[in-house]
């Protein structure tokens, strides 16, 4: 197992411009909006609530797949309503917390939740701060362990300002100083 503890930001390598832009040009092909139907052969959900967030500078349109694919296996899956992603500002952060509370109340259970990539950063904030609020956490391409070489790092930079002094998620920033 690697030591991850003794890695530094400039040995890691970045994706290539070309796979970054392979990547892009994935979410203009029709594949990427239209969600496959759940194999028959999967268990399928209690109805309890999951709500999703969207990576970096995305909305719930990005994730409308993961919502209908998680909708068709009985899951009440839901957007986070709250507009692009930007990281844990506090008006993100608030708006999530507001929305985590809302559904507990009209459900009465605990709610999973599910965050791809600077969502998942978010949402792991937000299960970290109401752990008797969240029944699991789902990270879609987030990263668990820093530092992470990606070509977003020089924009999470430009956002740390804007995060919520509270949150830890700008902490891992200083690994790419």
């Amino acid at each position: 197992m690697q030591d991850y503890e003794n890695v530094r930001a400039d040995k890691i390598s970045s994706p290539s411009i070309l796979k970054t832009m392979r990547d892009f040009a994935d979410l203009a092909s029709p594949r990427y909006w239209f969600s496959p139907m759940p194999d028959p052969g999967l268990p399928t959900g209690d109805g309890h609530s999951v709500l999703i967030a969207p990576g970096m500078f995305c909305n719930d349109l990005f994730m409308r797949p993961v919502c209908n694919f998680l909708q068709a296996l009985n899951y009440d899956a839901q957007g986070w309503q709250v507009g692009l992603n930007f990281g844990p500002t506090k008006h993100i952060m608030g708006k999530l917390e507001s929305r985590l509370f809302r559904l507990n109340d009209r459900t009465g259970r605990r709610i999973s939740l599910i965050g791809k990539s600077l969502g998942g950063m978010v949402m792991r904030e937000l299960a970290k701060k109401y752990p008797d609020r969240v029944r699991r956490l789902i990270l879609l391409c987030a990263p668990v362990q820093h530092p992470v070489a990606n070509r977003a790092a020089p924009f999470l930079y430009l956002l740390k300002p804007l995060f919520d002094q509270s949150s830890r998620v700008g902490s891992f920033l200083i690994f790419f100083g």
